[in-house]
C-alpha cells in the first residue's frame, strides 16, 4: 500500500507571538522518497522588534536509527519578511536564502530557535516537492 501523498502545505509552526528565549521542535515527518525528493520552507516573519531567530531542518539518514543531522539552516532572521529554504536535489542556487541540493529521505524535522527577548511573530510552512 502506498502512503499517503501530501497535498497541501504542512503548518510547521503557526503564526505566534514569541518574546522569550527558547528552541521549539517541530513534528516528526515521513520523506516519503518515492513520491518526493525534497522541501520548500517558507518562514514569514510579520512583525519584528530586533529579535534574533535562526531555523534548521535535521534529516535521519537512515531509517530509524534515530540520528538527526542538520542539512539545511537559515540564516538569522531578524527583520520583517519572507525567508525561503529549499532541500532538492537540484535545487537552483539563486532561487533561496539556503539551499541543499541533496534528497529528502525517511524522515525530518524542524527546529525553530528564538534566542532572545525581543517579540517577532512568524509562520513557518513547508511543500514536499517532486
Amino acid at each position: 500500500m502506498r502512503p499517503t501523498i501530501p497535498t497541501s502545505p504542512i503548518t510547521l509552526f503557526a503564526s505566534a507571538a514569541r518574546d522569550t528565549a527558547e528552541e521549539i521542535v517541530s513534528d516528526t515527518y515521513d520523506g516519503i522518497p518515492n513520491q518526493y525528493r525534497g522541501l520548500a520552507i517558507i518562514i514569514d516573519v510579520t512583525v519584528d522588534d530586533a529579535a534574533s531567530t535562526g531555523f534548521v531542518v535535521n534529516i535521519d539518514d537512515k531509517e530509524d536509527d534515530g540520528e538527526w543531522t542538520t542539512r539545511l539552516a537559515s540564516p538569522t532572521i531578524d527583520a520583517v519578511g519572507s525567508t525561503v529554504l529549499i532541500l532538492h536535489p537540484s535545487a537552483p542556487t539563486d532561487r533561496a536564502n539556503s539551499i541543499e541540493t541533496t534528497s529528502l529521505n525517511y524522515k525530518w524535522r524542524a527546529t525553530l530557535t528564538h534566542s532572545d527577548t525581543n517579540a517577532m511573530t512568524a509562520s513557518v510552512t513547508a511543500f514536499y516537492l517532486a
